[in-house]
Formats: structure tokens, sequence, C-alpha cells
């Protein structure tokens, strides 16, 4: 987690933006919090969350969000959190349709 903080803050100094930064892909094509959410590490998925990531973000290989992730792995705590983060937006994603 303190790395994924890291990364954000010193991109930010040089001027590149939180959401920016939360935006990059891995050679899986996994964004951060998609990343955070597949290895059930529930404080990357805070610090993500916290930052500005979306649940609604998909990874383009398959279209699956972090919300389908976090179902197909039986994360609970992680779909709280992500609840109660993005409560206006959960429901509509959860019922979303990933390929």
């Amino acid at each position: 987690n303190r790395v994924l903080e890291f990364l954000i803050a010193e991109g930010y100094k040089i001027g590149c933006s939180k959401l920016k930064m939360l935006s990059f892909v891995d050679g899986d094509n996994n964004k951060p919090l998609h990343a955070a959410v597949q290895f059930s590490n529930i404080g990357a998925v805070r610090l993500c969350l916290d930052n500005g990531a979306s649940i609604e973000e998909v990874i383009e290989i398959d279209n699956s969000t972090p919300v389908h992730i976090a179902c197909a792995q039986g994360s609970t705590e992680i779909l709280k959190l992500m609840y109660e983060k993005q409560t206006e937006i959960f429901l509509e994603v959860i019922h979303a349709q990933d390929t």
C-alpha cells in the first residue's frame, strides 16, 4: 500500500492527476483497483477508491469491473467497502455484464 501511495503522490507532484495514475494498466491490463481487488488487498482497494478510482472502470479484455472480480472471488469485505464508497453506482455496476 505504501508503494501505491508513494506512486500516486509522486505522480501528482509532477503534474499527473491521481485519476490518470489510477488509469494506467499493468502487463495483464489490470488497473490498480482491479489488481488490488484481484489480490484481495483491502488497504489498496481503499486507497484507490479514496483517490478517485471508480468501480465502473472495466478491463478492456473482458469488460469486468472490480465489482465483478470481487463477486467471483467471494470477497465480501471488499464488496462492502466498494458499496460504502460508491453507493450511488454500486447497484448499476453489479448488474452490468462482462464477457
